[in-house]
């Protein structure tokens, strides 16, 4: 309950900072004020988004950076007459029946709940690993930020997605979207002076989520009232002014037009029976829809009748909501269109926004282009735009198997895994950056993108404890891939070296003088330009006599981690606790390696004062020989004296390493696999790193 409590007050603090999506500074200056005021690192970039590192806890600085993610922005509805300012005023809300509700506008739960929850963890003295908790700008319009994010923002290659509304689901993919907007120009012409004008109107739908909430047959308010315009055009009519709708991804709740006909009594009675059909067909659904037509008055003139009439026609003809089912997931929506506002734009033009999603980029594109070709035949200027991919499921996650886990061990039952047909930048992120396992989760929420949206509270306390449990305890058994470029093409490294920064968490790099072994591979001028490509970490394996000489100087090169064998302490009685100070000494991660014949208790001396161990799998030297079985044990026997320490040490293995093995060598208590034939021969490297790590 207390780590609950810390994300309700950090959020009741959100709600009263403006943050609609491209009015976010103050939520940036916030987040910003947060990390210095607490010593944390924060990083910034050009849109905007916000990275703050939380470093890990002692005893937990081996275990694989992890990655929090949300949303800065909210969506911004309100009821008609409400009064709110969203670029001054705080959320009114009020907590009653174990909700938190907003009054007459959208709550900002999505995401605020989720940024809430980044900010107690990186407030808390929890002990978890290095956590880059990720604060991105617009998602909601465009998803703005995650666009214009340039690899290395972060660097974790697990990520965990806060911006999901049903506790108890784990989601594991998303559709992708494209918005579509037509213009339509249009002339002048003056009102017949005989005509009576009239401001008809359909408000108070209950509106939603285009995407999470699209198959839930709710009122479309600009598709029904542009259906009657429609069914008005022959008697008569003329358009004045349409406005309805709000944002892309919110379902219309409200949608009014003004216009002039020449029988203002029989349009009136034609309404009426249009709105008692309507009210039944969706009495269910959307119980407290209103539907008005008074007298009004106009000094602007209508739009010309031949726009008018080829408009109407294409609103009325546009197609909304669910177009197709999933054949693959039961329940999940394939492909949906949103009919989402129109605006007169002041110049001339009247502006329509729709908004098409899909899991299947063929049906995104094609139901895309369905509603272009429906404006296009009226005249309209049709444009696509703020396109996003789709995340495709991955069933064989390893950060899905760990909150599996979790939460069947905290709640006694299974959570469900999903799908969702709502866009998140996850399917952003794989397609800028690659390499990412990703996951889904979040609190109930109900009526997102709406008035009245709310935060079931008892479900806060669910997710709380679902995310301390995974982000202490579960993102122990990541694996990290360490690609030995050894085995890379040295006729043209620079693909090899690209690739190991999309797709890996280190690059080892074996470093021999053909004197401790029987190899001789390369030095300081090569590791040097890597150095100036890579952005993983240089994992740098000293397998030469006297290491203790050339520490430094790999060092400052640019080595991250660097490791050296037991036997060359051996061979030249050096203590190795005093090159494990050497290598510390210069900032990088200290390493002792053995080889097979070596016996594994010989390492247990050296279990405090070590960053990580490398146990050699095959004899070092060569690359694609075949793994010595019998690694596994010396594993597990390393791990098991850990264990009965109480200590945390990544355990490396090199040699002979596949995704044949993988699951099994981090079952033993493996947490870095370096792998070169297995990476570099296969047909496709990137795909065989995703393949162990999964």
């Amino acid at each position: 309950m207390e780590y609950t409590d810390r994300i309700l007050e950090y959020f009741k603090e959100i709600t009263g900072i403006p943050r609609e999506s491209g009015n976010e500074e103050r939520m940036r200056e916030y987040l910003i004020r947060f990390a210095h005021t607490r010593g944390l690192e924060c990083r910034t970039d050009s849109v905007g988004n916000v990275c703050i590192v939380k470093e890990a806890a002692p005893g937990k600085e081996n275990v694989s950076t992890l990655v929090l993610q949300g949303h800065q922005d909210m969506v911004c509805e309100k009821t008609a007459g409400s009064t709110h300012n969203f670029l001054t005023d705080p959320i009114d809300y009020v907590i009653e029946d174990g909700w938190m509700i907003a009054r007459e506008t959208t709550l900002g739960a999505d995401d605020g709940i989720g940024v809430a929850a980044m900010l107690m963890i990186l407030g808390s003295e929890l002990p978890t690993g290095k956590i880059e908790c990720v604060f991105t700008t617009s998602e909601e319009t465009g998803m703005d930020g995650a666009f214009g994010m340039q690899k290395g923002f972060f660097t974790g290659k697990t990520l965990i997605n806060l911006d999901s509304e049903d506790e108890g689901q784990l989601f594991i993919g998303c559709a992708g979207g494209v918005d579509t907007t037509a213009t339509f120009a249009f002339n002048n012409e003056a009102l017949n002076d005989d005509f009576k004008v009239l401001k008809v109107s359909i408000t108070n739908g209950l509106g939603g989520h285009s995407g999470d909430e699209i198959n839930k047959g709710r009122m479309n308010a600009v598709k029904a009232l542009s259906t009657f315009l429609a069914s008005e055009d022959g008697h008569g009519l003329q358009l004045v002014s349409i406005d309805g709708g709000n944002k892309p991804n919110a379902i219309p709740r409200e949608c009014s037009a003004v216009i002039a006909v020449p029988d203002a009594d029989a349009t009136s009675s034609r309404f009426a029976e249009f709105s008692k059909a309507l009210a039944n067909e969706y009495a269910d659904t959307d119980p407290d829809v209103e539907f008005g037509i008074l007298p009004a008055y106009s000094e602007s003139p209508a739009v010309c009748a031949q726009v008018t009439s080829a408009f109407l026609k294409a609103m009325a003809a546009c197609p909304h909501g669910v177009i197709a089912m999933s054949r693959d997931i039961e329940g999940l929506v394939e492909t949906s269109t949103n009919l989402a506002s129109v605006k007169m734009a002041g110049d001339g033009k009247i502006v329509v926004v729709t908004s098409q999603r899909s899991s299947v980029t063929t049906s995104r594109e094609e139901i895309a282009k369905a509603v272009a070709d429906c404006f296009r035949t009226g005249g309209a200027v049709v444009e696509h735009h703020s396109e996003y991919p789709g995340w495709k499921p991955n069933p064989d996650s390893p950060i899905l198997r760990a909150c599996v886990s979790s939460y069947r061990k905290l709640f006694g039952r299974e959570p469900q895994v999903k799908a969702i047909h709502a866009g998140l930048e996850c399917g952003l992120f794989e397609e800028k950056f690659g390499g990412l396992d990703m996951i889904s989760f979040g609190p109930t929420l109900r009526g997102v993108h709406a008035p009245g949206e709310r935060l079931d509270l008892a479900s806060l306390e669910r997710f709380t404890a679902h995310l301390i449990d995974v982000i202490t305890n579960c993102n122990q058994t990541m694996l990290k891939i360490a690609p030995s470029i050894l085995s890379g093409n040295f006729l043209n490294l620079e693909p090899d070296l690209r690739m190991i920064n999309d797709n890996a968490d280190l690059i080892h790099i074996d470093v021999m003088d053909g004197s401790l072994v029987p190899n001789i591979s390369f030095g300081f001028p090569l590791a040097e330009a890597m150095a100036k490509v890579m952005t993983v970490p240089m994992d740098v394996h000293l397998m030469i006599v006297n290491p203790w000489k050339y520490i430094e100087r790999f060092a400052k090169v640019g080595a991250g981690l660097i490791s050296f064998h037991l036997e060359a302490c051996d061979q030249a009685g050096k203590d190795p606790s005093e090159v494990i100070a050497m290598v510390k000494a210069t900032g990088a991660k200290a390493g002792i390696a053995i080889n097979p014949d070596v016996p594994v208790e010989r390492l247990f001396p050296y279990i405090e004062e070590v960053d990580f161990f490398l146990i050699m799998s095959v004899f070092a030297g060569f690359g694609g020989q075949k793994f010595i079985e019998e690694s596994v044990d010396r594993i597990k026997t390393l791990k098991a004296e850990m264990d009965r320490r109480g200590i945390v040490r990544d355990i490396e293995v090199d040699g002979g390493v596949s995704s044949a093995n993988s699951r099994i060598l981090a079952d033993a208590g493996a947490t870095m696999l370096v792998a070169g034939s297995s990476v570099f021969k296969a047909e496709d490297p990137a795909q065989a790193i995703k393949e162990m790590r999964d």
